[in-house]
């Protein structure tokens, strides 16, 4: 995994896909929100989109993690439709499943097939996480691109999310051993 950051304007992708490097790819455009700022607790976000070589598996990769979380999130809520008391349901279940969804949407986000983590908008520049060798290879070939350093602007959340399932956890453990 390498961290790249190039002319957002000019960047010449390799012929092939961009998160595993086969050769089958189609043309995809590929958004998100990326840190703006940060000030304490208010973050601001830009939307920021991309064209990118991207295969039919690796597109849909992401898309099966964040539908397995809604699975997951929604089991508890489809119990009661179906006649379920919840107040009879383990507590243990449901955070066991509320934990499941949390990680499945966590392996979701981090399939994605590139991370764009920087933009610019005075030098038009923009910083990418790309995950296979090859293509980053081919990117730092493009004019003005370089292989950069980065720091984690969300390192803070981070660890609240993982302070937040490991109390899930010990919550889920503690219930379990009280029945």
């Amino acid at each position: 995994m390498k961290f790249i950051e190039l002319p957002a304007q000019r960047i010449t992708w390799p012929s092939r896909c961009c998160r595993c490097g086969k050769a089958d790819h189609a043309w995809r455009t590929h958004t998100e929100n990326v840190v703006a700022w940060t000030a304490l607790a208010v973050t601001r976000y830009r939307r920021i989109s991309l064209p990118i070589p991207v295969c039919g598996d690796c597109a849909r990769k992401r898309m099966f993690w964040f539908a397995a979380a809604a699975l997951f999130f929604g089991i508890p809520l489809l119990l009661h439709p179906l006649g379920v008391d919840l107040e009879k349901v383990p507590t243990a279940l449901i955070l066991a499943s509320a934990v499941a969804a949390i990680v499945c949407a966590l392996v979701g986000q981090r399939s994605m097939p590139i991370n764009i983590l920087r933009f610019d908008p005075d030098r038009k520049r923009v910083r990418l996480r790309i995950h296979h060798d090859d293509v980053a290879r081919a990117l730092l070939a493009n004019p003005d691109s370089e292989e950069v350093e980065h720091r984690h602007v969300r390192r803070g959340l981070l660890i609240a999310g993982g302070a937040t399932l490991a109390i899930a956890g010990i919550a889920a453990i503690a219930s379990l051993l009280s029945h």
